[in-house]
């Protein structure tokens, strides 16, 4: 990792154990669960399904797919340490765990689980490729992983991702659809589709393939 990506690293964990406190009191809640929502519905996985909150914040989306597979597992993982204190407080499951760790590095043994989500967190990824590949490490060979985060595909949205390279730290860079695509193929993760729910917002969603099973390194030591 460059200094660089290092201090945009760092700069995010500060930010964000920052507002941990007041996260689920803010106004951005509103928009948030609207998000959730969204992926969920997205997702709609079986109730034996395994799935990972990549950014998982406070919980709240883990806890909501968590409901949604009582046969299975959600495993919430986020860099930010206050996060995940926080979320173990507030959301207690049998079938639902919060880890500390990164995109790019996710602490979870290969081809764990059946599906991986994040929301509006990849703007804050440092290194994306190489995150998208430790993602194709910890899925399934029939995995999916579905994204949702801001879209760089219009003046206003690029106008938007140079003002907060300058005014936010943990900003790292909003993509477009076609840098997304781009990310997700370099990662092995196969059949990219961007569809746009809304304004501002893009869905990809991508399978994990053969090239990507290739991709896996030896498991980490500590697994949700």
């Amino acid at each position: 990792m460059s200094s660089l990506d290092a201090d945009v690293a760092a700069a995010s964990r500060r930010y964000f154990n920052r507002w941990a406190t007041r996260y689920d009191r803010s106004l951005a809640q509103v928009w948030f669960r609207e998000n959730h929502r969204l992926i969920v519905q997205a997702v709609d996985p079986p109730a034996d399904a395994h799935v990972l909150d990549l950014g998982c914040g406070t919980g709240q989306l883990a806890a909501r797919l968590a409901q949604r597979v009582p046969h299975g597992t959600v495993c919430g993982v986020d860099p930010a340490e206050e996060m995940i204190r926080v979320a173990r407080r507030r959301h207690r499951r049998k079938n639902l765990s919060f880890e500390v760790g990164s995109s790019d590095a996710i602490p979870a043994r290969a081809g764990t689980f059946d599906v991986v989500v994040s929301t509006i967190s990849f703007h804050h990824w440092t290194r994306a490729v190489e995150s998208l590949r430790d993602i194709a490490r910890v899925l399934r060979p029939d995995g999916r992983l579905l994204i949702l985060d801001f879209c760089r595909d219009n003046l206003f949205m690029a106008a938007l991702d140079l003002v907060q390279r300058w005014l936010q730290p943990s900003h790292s860079g909003i993509a477009s659809a076609n840098e997304m695509r781009r990310y997700f193929s370099r990662a092995g993760l196969h059949r990219p589709q961007i569809t746009k729910p809304r304004w501002l917002l893009m869905l990809a969603e991508g399978t994990l393939g053969e090239s990507a099973g290739r991709l896996r390194r030896a498991a980490l030591p500590k697994e949700c």
